[in-house]
């Protein structure tokens, strides 16, 4: 699914948080995705020496990334949306 939705657009069925099943054509494919609505480039994790030498270590972030949360571009809806990877139903290759 990771590679799918990096190289091209993806249908998605999923159920919500709340149980309604829900289809969602999406992708992570930055050529697809309107320029003023890609991903900004996100700094690499600290390294330990930076926060063991840093002045306020509680203020740098250590947040990790959930492996299991897709966050997609939802083409049809020119928003950014997500769903967990445990609640996929199915997901079929779009052509775009």
């Amino acid at each position: 699914l990771v590679k799918l939705l990096s190289e091209g657009a993806v249908e998605v069925t999923f159920e919500t948080a709340e149980g309604n099943v829900r289809t969602l054509l999406c992708t992570t494919y930055v050529n697809a995705i309107p320029e003023g609505m890609r991903p900004k480039v996100k700094a690499q994790a600290p390294t330990l020496q930076e926060i063991a030498f840093s002045p306020d270590p509680s203020s740098i972030s250590l947040k990790t990334t959930d492996k299991n949360l897709f966050k997609v571009f939802a083409i049809d809806l020119q928003e950014w949306r997500s769903f967990r990877f445990e609640r996929v139903k199915s997901f079929t290759k779009y052509a775009i």
